[in-house]
């Protein structure tokens, strides 16, 4: 098989050197005989041309770089969309445990928790409802985490002095004072800019990853597009949020 195969690659490349040179070559020629002809074609029809060969070797083909490129760029904004909606859900948190002088389920329901031998948030142990406008009552749903329950909100610095009963917890919220209003008015802003910096930081990052991927001019714009875009987004949430809590506080006020 291996020798059948030398002499066909043989007669092939006289072949081809005869026509290049413009020669004709005799009937007697060495060129395969014709059954040869179809299994030949398909062997040689497999192999890369030498353009392409030399190709690979310097790199991967452009399709598929920019196949690459393009999936990189599109798993590097949705991560980007993740870290900005993390910022987001952390503002939530933080903003959650502002009193506005009004019982707000918000108020107790990320409070951290060691029950377990963890660390869980409130609302996983327990459901809150508001009993009246100054009072909240919390419910577990296993008695047993009653007094976890009722450590965690006395050691908050909500500053807020719960009451147990059997399989309950009643939370009296007083109205804060004024200058306590005015200092959470404060510390809002500076969530508020926390926010936004943690955002614009996910931006930035996300752009240094689009310029390494060595894209075009109107890849890059469009990279840059997309991710602006999400900013956008985010900032505007962030800024509803405090408008929101700056409104409640201006109330109690």
């Amino acid at each position: 098989m291996l020798t059948r195969l030398s002499n066909v690659c043989r007669a092939w490349r006289l072949v081809a050197a005869a026509h290049a040179g413009g020669l004709a070559l005799p009937s007697t020629s060495l060129a395969p005989a014709t059954p040869a002809l179809p299994w030949l074609a398909t062997v040689m029809a497999s192999q890369p041309s030498a353009a392409f060969a030399a190709k690979s070797r310097k790199g991967k083909p452009a399709t598929q770089q920019v196949d690459q490129d393009d999936f990189a760029w599109d798993t590097a904004v949705t991560e980007a969309k993740r870290q900005m909606q993390a910022a987001l859900d952390r503002l939530d948190r933080n903003l959650s445990g502002v009193r506005t002088g009004r019982a707000s389920p918000g108020l107790l329901e990320h409070l951290p928790v060691l029950a377990y031998g963890d660390t869980m948030s409130l609302q996983s142990l327990a459901s809150v409802s508001v009993q009246d406008a100054q009072t909240l009552l919390v419910t577990p749903f296993d008695p047993q985490t009653l007094g976890a329950i009722s450590k965690a909100i006395m050691t908050s610095p909500l500053n807020l002095s719960p009451k147990n009963s059997k399989s309950e917890i009643v939370v009296p919220v007083p109205r804060p004072s004024q200058d306590t209003l005015k200092a959470m008015v404060k510390m809002v802003k500076g969530e508020a800019e926390t926010a936004r910096v943690a955002v614009r930081q996910v931006r930035k990052d996300a752009m240094g990853q689009a310029k390494s991927l060595h894209a075009s001019d109107d890849d890059a714009k469009r990279a840059e597009n997309q991710v602006q875009k999400l900013t956008d987004q985010f900032v505007s949430d962030v800024n509803a949020r405090i408008s929101e809590k700056e409104a409640a506080l201006g109330t109690a006020l």
